[in-house]
């Protein structure tokens, strides 16, 4: 049966303060039917932390999401952005 609350645009992976894969959380949607799914990292910030995006990871977490929009393309839609 399809989810009460097909869309979703604010979560975290483990680029920050998630635990699982930006893919974990698509096959989880599709299996409970969301229609979009936003990616909301915390933005990374000049300095170390624990829950935000490290500068480094910035183009791997970029990247990563528009991997999944393509993989996924016609299933759901996948939004990348960041929370600051």
């Amino acid at each position: 049966m399809p989810s009460a609350f097909p869309h979703n645009h604010h979560s975290h992976t483990r680029f920050c303060d998630g635990a699982e894969n930006p893919e974990d959380y698509i096959i989880e949607c599709l299996k409970l039917g969301y229609k979009t799914y936003g990616f909301s990292g915390h933005a990374p910030f000049p300095f170390p932390t624990e829950w935000n995006i490290k500068v480094e990871e910035t183009d791997d977490y970029i990247n990563e999401i528009h991997r999944l929009k393509t993989k996924y393309q016609g299933q759901i839609n996948i939004f990348c952005a960041m929370e600051v």
